[in-house]
């Protein structure tokens, strides 16, 4: 008996590859249709490669972009609750008044960032590298910083209420006229 010879079936993409097809070929306003139609469900966008594109307004609110490739990408105005970015590179990332509260960016890259008027109050900053990345104006209300690489961070104007900056290196970090309480935890040296 002789075997058939055997077919390449081409696969479905996944519904993040999908996702990913249409943020790059029909835009934001398509993306967050579909992920509004989804009711924002969790998405895994972990891996892929968004950097150099213009995603103002972009609504990744509960999704997964660990290990995602942002940089030089511009999401102002974007939706980033509750948002994972572990691991991920947002080197000069504009995150211009963004909404982020309670996201993930554990041991991301945010070299240059700018997160200036961004609400990312109880967010996860812990490890990063954050070298000349910019808070201004920011809301980091019980945000963690703890271990964050933060030399020559600007945190001008900064709301730092119960933010915890244990063993975080601040050195010449500019925090002035930024808020902070007795609920503020700054490291013990490089202040």
């Amino acid at each position: 008996m002789s075997s058939m010879p055997s077919k390449n079936i081409p696969q479905e993409p996944t519904e993040a590859e999908l996702l990913y097809r249409v943020l790059r070929e029909q835009g934001v306003a398509a993306f967050n249709q579909l992920r509004q139609d989804a009711a924002y469900a969790p998405v895994d966008l972990s891996g892929f490669d968004f950097a150099d594109q213009d995603l103002a307004g972009v609504n990744f609110s509960n999704a997964n972009l660990t290990e995602a490739c942002l940089d030089r990408a511009y999401l102002a105005d974007a939706s980033l609750v509750m948002t994972s970015f572990m691991h991920a590179s947002c080197v000069e990332t504009d995150f211009f008044m963004a909404l982020a509260q309670e996201s993930n960016w554990s041991f991301a890259n945010l070299t240059g960032a700018h997160f200036n008027n961004s609400d990312c109050s109880e967010a996860n900053f812990t490890g990063v590298c954050g070298k000349t990345a910019s808070f201004e104006e920011a809301q980091l209300s019980l945000a963690s910083f703890c271990k964050a690489e933060l030399q020559d961070a600007n945190f001008v104007g900064a709301d730092l209420r119960g933010a915890n900056f244990q063993e975080a290196i601040l050195e010449w970090a500019n925090t002035e006229e930024s808020l902070s309480d007795s609920t503020t935890i700054w490291p013990t040296s490089n202040v």
